[in-house]
């Protein structure tokens, strides 16, 4: 036996998402020939020769969750600025209606009813059979959706949102309760064609009421344009927020990078202090030793071959060929000079024997510091 289709006493919509909806059980009447014997679900007592097929109607300011809903149920999303309507798939999947269209191929069957569309009239939102879809779409009709939603062009109609919103102004209008108003207002026409003045007073009685509705529906066009405008304000002012906070976010990365940069920056010159005092040290210790090697007075002898720390040989011969005498060689053989014969300091003598004797001095030519500073303690020992 196939199971009971959900209804009101057997489903009791929830969702995980954290969202508001409202929901409102319906039926589309369906006539026995139309339901074929893939209908998953017993079928409900006739009423006035259809089977009621019940469906729920969920609204809400959102896109509807995964987690709601059966097969065949639709959702409104009311949201001013992003008015939609929905259908859930047997897959589970809510298919977002395309428009007022009349190509089959477009078209969002329902899902066990493959003769029924999802439709927007201009009062409600629902399942309808196919074949009347056009009648709902005569010039008359589209005109009607105009005048209600104040709309200029033609083609703007069969825009979804559009659809949506004519029902919601349909409603905000009081058209939800215009059939009950017709109701009346025929039963007391009835009554007042039997009385003498029936005629005119049913003119002025008609003329009246279509004022009341003509300036309600006004009423509630500007209401529903008012509402709109303060949906795209209220967007405007979260992208105003939104962009702010990103302002914020910025200025206080940009802060903590600075102060960061800036804490760096003084320890490099803390370091940097450090070195130049360190430098200055040194420079003063180097001119303090200047200052008592000046006060040395070099007689240089012959002396034998000794080691220096550095590696290399002084001997006799070096020191005299550095401190040869120009006159001994008249040909201008020598390439020493008088700034060798009269240095009174080693450190002078080696600087100016190195750069102008390279050949003759090539025991001392390339020589780092610490060798030369080996020779000049050397000499300086040869001075004592």
């Amino acid at each position: 036996m196939k199971p009971k289709q959900p209804d009101s006493t057997s489903y009791h919509p929830t969702t995980s998402a954290p969202i508001e909806f409202q929901h409102t059980w319906r039926a589309v009447l369906v006539n026995p020939r139309n339901i074929g014997p893939a209908f998953p679900f017993r079928l409900p007592e006739l009423v006035s020769n259809r089977h009621p097929i019940p469906y729920l109607e969920f609204r809400a300011r959102c896109d509807p969750p995964r987690d709601i809903g059966n097969p065949g149920d639709i959702w409104l999303n009311v949201s001013p600025a992003a008015c939609a309507l929905f259908a859930l798939s047997v897959d589970r999947e809510w298919v977002r209606w395309p428009g007022a269209t009349l190509d089959a191929g477009r078209m969002v069957p329902h899902p066990y009813l493959p003769l029924y569309a999802l439709w927007c009239t201009i009062r409600r939102s629902g399942w309808y059979h196919r074949d009347k879809l056009p009648a709902d779409w005569t010039d008359q009709r589209i005109a009607a959706r105009r005048e209600l939603g104040g709309y200029d062009v033609a083609a703007d109609m069969a825009d979804a949102a559009v659809g949506v919103r004519l029902v919601l102004l349909w409603e905000e209008s009081g058209g939800a309760e215009s059939d009950a108003v017709e109701a009346q207002l025929e039963g007391a026409l009835g009554q007042l064609s039997a009385t003498d003045n029936a005629g005119a007073l049913v003119v002025s009685l008609g003329s009246g009421i279509d004022y009341l509705l003509a300036e309600r529906m006004k009423l509630a066009r500007g209401f529903f344009a008012a509402e709109e405008r303060a949906a795209v304000a209220e967007q405007k002012l979260g992208e105003v927020s939104e962009s702010a906070r990103s302002i914020s976010e910025y200025l206080a990365t940009e802060r903590t990078s600075l102060t960061s940069a800036l804490a760096a920056a003084e320890g490099r010159a803390a370091a940097a202090e450090a070195k130049v005092a360190a430098a200055e040290e040194k420079l003063g210790a180097a001119e303090e030793r200047v200052r008592a090697l000046s006060q040395a007075k070099p007689e240089f002898t012959s002396t034998p071959a000794r080691q220096t720390s550095g590696g290399l040989t002084l001997t006799a011969t070096h020191l005299a060929l550095l401190y040869r005498d120009a006159s001994c060689d008249p040909d201008g053989g020598a390439k020493n000079c008088r700034i060798c014969l009269t240095a009174v300091l080693p450190a002078l003598l080696f600087a100016h024997a190195l750069g102008a004797h390279p050949a003759e001095c090539a025991v001392l030519a390339g020589a780092p510091t610490y060798v030369l500073e080996a020779h000049i303690a050397e000499f300086r020992e040869l001075d004592r």
